[in-house]
């Protein structure tokens, strides 16, 4: 059937046109009866030549000039005054420019009985898009796309001379004279620069098989976005097909956005060389990186036009599948239910009612796949898709995941959106995003929180800052390979689960379900979520048959026996990575052959060939390559994080040049891609490929290797460089078994205190514990070293709430502490030890140990002696008051000799606690104004509000009620100042 808006030729059963998008279960509306005059009875109608979305055109003849012309008359019904104003603008859009040997002209526009009839040239040569359909083979000669993609080429670079973007270059917008000659005609979407964008915001304008991803995703219209289209109709016009091709207008849209073209060799043969290197330069996602303009594509084609092209030499068979199928995701095919249940929980979140959904299953098995499309399918109704990943082994930063999807964020906001957003929350989220300071150098610094205070406000302030930003625009969050994240990630992750509930806000994470045990951080937050009903699972498991099929169809371009797809079917159990893995493996083997555009293959051959499992077929890819490719490879699977050529480069010393030849064969045979988003980074297209290649390394090369890395991260980023600190500390902590162990400490010991500061304990507790085990190699290590690092150790556990195992390590640090005789780290330990109890219960064993440390000190560290007897006297209050009385008191004279202010607010406040209301009271009251003094003095902003909030309960047991409520509203303001939710709380 053909489609009745622009009659491109549609495949049996699809719902939508592959051509423009248009919704084939709509019905297409008759043509009006043909009118016999227009113009007012200047132009005698011959004959209806088509009709589209809202025009009807006719071939009519001038009676005044005696010429044929083309008479579009528009459908104004339904139109609003944004549709009439388009209208207008495409007349004096193409009034503009002028008589063109390459661009249709206008010779007048007129308006009868209200509808607006544009009279243009008649083009009795047909469009371009029926001479193609015209042709036996389905595309044309070299020579044809080459002269018409010229011609095409000066059109743009007239109109685009006059600031006129044309939106909608396709085939059959492209009219031919009588001589052959290619015009570009109906600018009906066309947008001058200089004026404001007319469409709403969001909207998907042009046809969807041409439409370049930038326009897809509602972007303003710029010359790039019509040099996009130039390629995809070039690209048309050589293979017979478009680039891509779908199941409805997203699916295609999808694919624009996210999935390179194939070659346009594997659609024809004859294609040069160099004729589809420039096709695939105008395809390029970025707009930046297509040519600078159709004057430069003109000069390209024109040389190419003077040149002898020869035919690529073809082989027996063809390029491979791997080579040639972009991935293998070119089309996305089955998961009907899956795409739909996802879908509806967008449609919620877009609505106003956040979302957080979970895509399940086993590797392979196409989730990060799904989720593009979702990403397609949100960015077409005006959503902003922010992207974070998780890496595999343990290389990333805190909060990695939402670090990746804040910085995309940032980057595509402008100054003026971005500070509108960052109302309120923008401090906390530029903790992880340093490129807002950067931006925004005037932006406050929230004051320091003890304890779980500042990560509190923290994850507040990322929810916050993303319930501001999605009321300008949706935003689709999507955290990838969560099985694989941090546990402050997955925390902050349950926050906003609970906290984004009426936001225009949606997450997506992805996880493999298989890699989860009891003891995994993930099963815990999953667990968290399922209890509250947060969440919606979304499980993957493998295709069934039809949709093999349908996959192998759409990975080979043609039809599919059924007993091979039932074959496939049986070796992979459906999952899309290893049914992919072995097309390319049969192919390589030569199992399967390219004959006359058939693939063949006998029963027999492919049976041989077929391997036991996705680990051998990757085994077996990876013989097929050079050695030195795998030597490369090697050593990029070192770096489980990603990797960069010229990292690469500096570790096997073969050069940049012969490197990026190495990485070129890799990517040709589909081992590595370049990373999504991150232009320049390369990654595996599969964890398992990365995992077959390290596993092969014994240890004592491995250690090596990572020693070889983390030399030259040092040499390139820098030893001082934060940015590479997860790296270095990797690297080297797996380089120590070879004797570097003072790095791999303190890279370590860096990263903990980095992930410390952004209130990332348990990243924190896992680097010290790291830095402790690489100590572990040092027979003559320095023991009061490792008890500093026990001692930081014990303290992020802590404050990960493993009281347990914080008290076990700080044991450690005492004991040596004890042994080597060092009052203050035995102090310092006590301090942190003594804190893990609960204050006004009998801790025998935490009272001794903080008494011993208080006698050792002596009156050598006043201010820490005024902690120790501080706590010491909590320990004490509900038991023996004299004795309460008696250590605040001692900590009370140590704190004013030190000087401390901060050890003097503390003891002024221990000493308030055994002060009795109705007795007590002057001497109450004179204590909390001297530590409301000194807290404003230090700037102790939790102990401000500490004493702020007992100035309240005192004035609650006096009966004081207007001291009562300024103390309160006082203490609320300051909780509010400070951003912190746990004070917040304690507020209300």
């Amino acid at each position: 059937m053909a489609c009745g808006v622009c009659g491109q030729e549609v495949r049996e059963g699809a719902r939508f046109c592959d051509g423009c998008g248009a919704n084939l279960e709509v019905p297409t509306p008759a043509a009006e009866s043909t009118p016999t005059m227009l113009g007012s009875g200047r132009y005698r109608v011959e004959r209806l030549l088509g009709e589209g979305a809202r025009k009807l055109v006719y071939l009519a003849h001038d009676e005044r000039l005696g010429r044929d012309v083309a008479v579009a008359v528009i459908k104004t019904e339904g139109l609003d005054a944004a549709g009439r104003h388009r209208i207008d603008r495409e007349a004096r859009a193409m009034a503009r420019l002028g008589d063109h040997p390459n661009i249709v002209t206008v010779f007048d526009v007129v308006e009868e009985q209200g509808d607006p009839q544009i009279i243009a040239q008649y083009m009795d040569g047909g469009t371009l898009s029926e001479h193609l359909a015209a042709q036996p083979s389905g595309r044309l000669s070299i020579a044809e796309v080459l002269r018409y993609g010229e011609e095409l080429a000066l059109a743009l670079a007239h109109a685009h001379g006059l600031d006129i973007v044309h939106r909608d270059v396709k085939p059959a917008n492209i009219w031919l004279s009588a001589d052959g000659t290619a015009k570009l005609g109906d600018f009906g979407l066309a947008a001058m620069s200089e004026q404001s964008r007319l469409t709403s915001e969001g909207m998907v304008v042009g046809t969807v098989a041409y439409l370049a991803p930038e326009q897809a995703v509602g972007r303003a219209p710029e010359p790039a976005a019509d040099l996009y289209a130039l390629g995809a109709v070039l690209y048309e016009l050589t293979t017979g097909r478009p680039p891509f091709l779908g199941d409805d207008a997203v699916a295609v849209i999808s694919q624009h956005l996210n999935t390179a073209p194939v070659a346009t060799t594997w659609h024809n043969p004859e294609a040069p060389a160099s004729l589809d290197a420039l096709i695939m330069r105008l395809l390029i996602k970025d707009p930046a990186l297509r040519p600078a303009s159709a004057t430069d594509v003109v000069a390209e084609l024109r040389r190419l036009r003077e040149m002898s092209l020869e035919p690529v030499a073809v082989a027996e068979i063809a390029p491979t599948i791997g080579t040639l199928a972009a991935g293998d995701w070119r089309r996305f095919v089955g998961r009907s239910e899956e795409i739909a249940a996802i879908r509806g929980a967008c449609d919620e979140a877009l609505a106003g009612r956040s979302r957080l959904v979970m895509v399940v299953g086993e590797p392979g098995i196409g989730k990060t796949r799904l989720v593009e499309e979702l990403a397609s399918y949100a960015a077409v109704r005006g959503a902003q898709v922010c992207w974070g990943h998780s890496y595999e082994g343990e290389v990333g930063v805190a909060y990695l995941p939402f670090v990746e999807a804040f910085r995309a964020y940032v980057r595509n906001r402008s100054d003026v959106q971005l500070s509108t957003e960052m109302a309120t929350g923008g401090a906390e989220v530029a903790t992880l995003v340093s490129e807002l300071r950067q931006r925004f150098p005037d932006l406050p610094a929230s004051p320091p929180l003890e304890g779980d205070a500042e990560r509190m406000r923290l994850f507040d302030g990322v929810a916050t800052f993303l319930a501001h930003a999605s009321r300008a625009d949706p935003i689709v969050l999507v955290l990838d390979d969560l099985h694989w994240a941090d546990k402050p990630s997955l925390l902050l992750l349950q926050y906003l689960a609970r906290n984004l509930r009426h936001d225009r806000v949606m997450i997506v994470g992805t996880y493999r379900d298989v890699d989860l045990d009891r003891q995994h951080p993930l099963a815990d937050t999953i667990a968290a979520l399922r209890r509250e009903h947060l969440y919606e699972r979304v499980l993957l498991r493998g295709m069934d048959r039809d949709d093999v099929k349908a996959l192998i169809e759409a990975i080979g371009e043609q039809a599919t026996p059924d007993d091979f797809a039932d074959t496939i079917f049986r070796a992979t159990e459906g999952n899309p990575f290893f049914v992919a893995e072995v097309l390319r493996h049969l192919n390589e083997s030569g199992a399967l052959k390219l004959v006359d555009g058939r693939w063949v293959g006998t029963p027999e051959s492919i049976a041989e060939n077929l391997p036991e499992g996705v680990r051998e077929v990757i085994g077996r890819r990876l013989s097929r390559l050079s050695e030195d490719a795998n030597k490369m490879l090697t050593v990029a699977a070192a770096m489980p994080g990603g990797f960069v050529p010229e990292l690469v480069a500096a570790v096997t010393g073969d050069g940049d040049d012969t490197t990026l030849d190495l990485l070129d064969e890799a990517l040709g045979a589909q081992i590595v891609h370049e990373r999504p988003r991150s232009p320049g980074a390369y990654e595996f297209t599969h964890a398992l490929i990365r995992q077959t290649l390290y596993g092969e390394l014994s240890t004592p090369r491995r250690v090596r290797l990572h020693r070889q890395i983390g030399e030259a991260l040092e040499a390139s980023a820098g030893a001082q460089s934060e940015a590479s600190l997860p790296e270095l500390a990797y690297h080297w902590f797996q380089a120590a078994p070879g004797g570097d162990i003072e790095k791999a400490v303190g890279y370590s010991t860096r990263a903990a205190d980095r992930a410390r500061g952004q209130a990332a304990h348990e990243e924190a507790a896992r680097y010290y514990d790291q830095a402790l085990q690489a100590f572990e190699l040092d027979e003559h290590a320095d023991k009061l070293r490792r008890a500093e690092l026990l001692l930081s150790h014990g303290a992020s556990l802590k404050r990960t709430g493993e009281t347990e195992r914080a008290d076990r390590v700080l044991r450690d640090a005492i004991e040596i502490a004890r042994h080597q005789g060092t009052p203050e780290l035995l102090a310092r330990t006590a301090l942190e030890f003594g804190g893990t109890g609960m204050i006004g219960t009998r801790q025998t064993d935490r009272t001794k140990v903080i008494e011993e440390a208080i006698e050792a000190i002596g009156e050598t560290d006043l201010a820490l002696r005024a902690r120790l007897c501080s706590l010491l006297a909590g320990y004490e209050l509900f038991f023996n008051a004299d004795r309460h009385r008696e250590l605040a008191s001692d900590a009370l004279d140590a704190a004013r000799r030190s000087g401390d202010s901060a050890a003097e607010t503390i003891a002024l406040q221990t000493w308030a606690w055994q002060l009795r209301p109705g007795i007590d009271d002057d001497e109450l009251d004179r204590v909390l104004d001297e530590t409301q003094r000194l807290a404003e003095e230090t700037g102790n902003a939790d102990l401000l509000f500490t004493n702020t909030a007992s100035y309240a309960v005192r004035a609650m047991v006096r009966g004081d009620a207007g001291l009562y409520d300024r103390s309160l509203a006082d203490a609320i303001r300051l909780a509010a100042e400070l951003r912190s939710p746990t004070h917040a709380a304690n507020a209300a």
